[in-house]
Order: structure tokens, then sequence, then C-alpha cells
């Protein structure tokens, strides 16, 4: 199957397959505006004809509904094209489409905070996890927001268990007295246990703990404000 696609891939202009590459880098759908910044594309026009072809070549097919976005007909085309760069560019690349699509979304970046903390989880060998830990509690605050819990609690968790590994913190998958955290982490856990609280799944006693760290830290901190809001979400106790 990877021969059949790469030879139909062979038989499309080379300006076409590139474009390709760096959509397929970008995700299985994309928009042709991100595409555009993402190239540096100076004329639209020559953009819109290349995926004018890959849909007549049926590497990909437009989103019904959503005029200027596509997405790849199958995975594997996709994976095919990924995998045409080599590790090292496709870490450089991903880096610098996450750097292209911050540009493009500007003030309204949080509904697109999930897409960039991919991005930058991808780019973060090459440029480290601050802007994956960054767009991954924004993405988990907007998923709050949007009562998708199981989403807020998966971008908490990984910002929370990055964070602890880049400060190295005592026990660190697991929350306790003895940990020592910082503001930043504080935040983290605040998130963490207002996802852990509206899961499903009832995780009261994983919220109290990292809800109660949370709130300790704002204590000693004298952020009366951040202690208020933080003792509105603790559950009542540690046993419910």
């Amino acid at each position: 199957v990877r021969e059949a696609i790469g030879g139909r891939l062979n038989h499309l202009p080379q300006n076409v397959n590139d474009s390709l590459t760096f959509a397929a880098v970008i995700g299985h759908e994309f928009g042709i505006r991100e595409l555009q910044v993402v190239i540096e594309q100076d004329d639209p026009a020559t953009l819109l004809d290349e995926m004018d072809q890959s849909v007549l070549s049926g590497m990909i097919e437009e989103v019904e509904g959503s005029p200027g976005r596509y997405r790849f007909v199958h995975l594997l085309t996709q994976q095919v094209l990924a995998d045409q760069l080599s590790q090292t560019r496709r870490t450089i690349l991903h880096s610098e489409i996450g750097a292209a699509l911050e540009e493009l979304y500007g003030i309204n970046v949080v509904p697109h905070a999930a897409e960039l903390a991919r991005h930058f989880a991808e780019a973060a060998p090459i440029i480290g996890p601050e802007k994956q830990i960054h767009y991954s509690v924004l993405a988990g605050e907007h998923a709050l927001s949007t009562y998708a819990y199981e989403e807020a609690l998966q971008h908490y968790q990984t910002a929370f268990d990055i964070k602890s590994t880049q400060t190295s913190l005592s026990n660190a998958t697991r929350i306790d007295d003895t940990m020592q955290i910082d503001q930043h982490t504080a935040d983290i856990l605040f998130g963490l246990g207002r996802s852990q609280r509206a899961t499903a799944t009832y995780q009261m006693h994983e919220a109290w703990l990292s809800l109660s760290k949370a709130f300790d830290y704002n204590v000693e901190a004298g952020d009366i404000p951040q202690v208020v809001d933080v003792a509105e979400h603790l559950p009542v106790t540690e046993h419910l």
C-alpha cells in the first residue's frame, strides 16, 4: 500500500508533493490559510491550484461545509508523506509550524491551544518543553470551559508530568505532602484538580491532593484571591 501511495505521489508535480508534505506535518486535517503561512506562499491562487490537483489525485478531500479546509483521504497517505522527512527535519518543521500558527491565530489562540501543544510537543527535543507546557495549560483551561472534562484532564496531566520531570520534583508522579512546588506548578495543580473532580470517574481523592497542594502553596504565598478560588473547588472531605 505504501508503494502504491508513493507511486501516485511521484506522478504529482514536485511543488504539489512539497505542499502536501508540509500539510502532512500540520495534521490529518488542515486549512489552506495555515498551509499558506507555513510554506510562506505569497500567491494564494498557486496554492489553491495545488490543492485542486491533490483533490483530483485522490490524496486529499475538501471538508464538507468548511471551505478552505482539507483532510487526507487515508491516514497512511499522511504518514507516507511525513516519512519522506528525516526525524530531525520533522522536529524542526513542527517548531516552525507552531511559530507560524501562533502568529496566524494571534489573540484568538486559545481555541487552537491543543493544536499548538501537539506541534510544540513534537518540537520539544529541540526547543525544550516550555511552550508545550504553556499550550497544554491553555488547552486544559479551554476544555474545562467547554465541559470537555476528560480532554482537560489529559492536557493538565501532561503539563504536570512534564513540569515534574523538568523540575525534578520529589515523588513526581504522586502528589503528597513532601512535594515542593512553585507558583507555576501550583497553577497547573489547580487546573488538574478541577479536571479530576469534573471527570466522569469522579477522582475525588486525586482532586483533593491536587487542590489541597495548590491551596497550601497560595496560603504560604499570601495570594488571597487565588486561595479563595482554589477553596471553592476543594471537595468537602478527602474521603468523598
